[in-house]
């Protein structure tokens, strides 16, 4: 019995929640164009969403009008282009500053799914699928290398 007991302590010990620890807080932005969104491309947002959402994340929303805005990039400017400094103001929240943004276009129909990731490490990732169906394994894929990317350089 006493044996069992540093490894059950370690045990409570690791599950505990310490001061500072907090999810992840990311902004998604479904950047499909209107003219181009389908039943197919609302899906695969929501299905990144809901994978993001799974972990330890706090996911919200934003309209992408409201993101071009705030970028200044309201001439329809490839979103793939966008330096880091234009996302600096849609990254700020309140008194704080969002961990990550995550920008998508996905049209299964037409075989292309774009991301653009702004982590809180410095620097943005993007990664463009074309030619691809784009389905629940590639899908499932992009959502798992989203995260892995918006949470580098993460401190709680």
């Amino acid at each position: 019995m006493r044996r069992l007991a540093p490894i059950a302590l370690a045990l409570v010990a690791a599950s505990t929640v310490h001061a500072g620890d907090r999810e992840v807080e990311i902004v998604l932005v479904n950047m499909t164009p209107d003219a181009a969104s389908s039943e197919a491309s609302k899906r695969c947002v929501k299905a990144i969403e809901k994978k993001l959402s799974a972990d330890y994340t706090h996911v919200v929303r934003m309209g992408e009008t409201p993101l071009r805005k705030l970028a200044g990039k309201t001439a329809g400017e490839p979103f793939l282009s966008w330096p880091a400094a234009a996302l600096q103001p849609a990254r700020q929240r309140g008194d704080g500053t969002v961990d990550a943004l995550v920008l998508v276009d996905c049209r299964p129909d037409a075989r292309t799914l774009d991301v653009l990731v702004s982590p809180p490490a410095p620097g943005l990732v993007t990664f463009a699928a074309r030619h691809v169906a784009v389905d629940k394994p590639v899908i499932d894929l992009a959502a798992d290398a989203i995260l892995r990317r918006a949470v580098a350089g993460f401190v709680p």
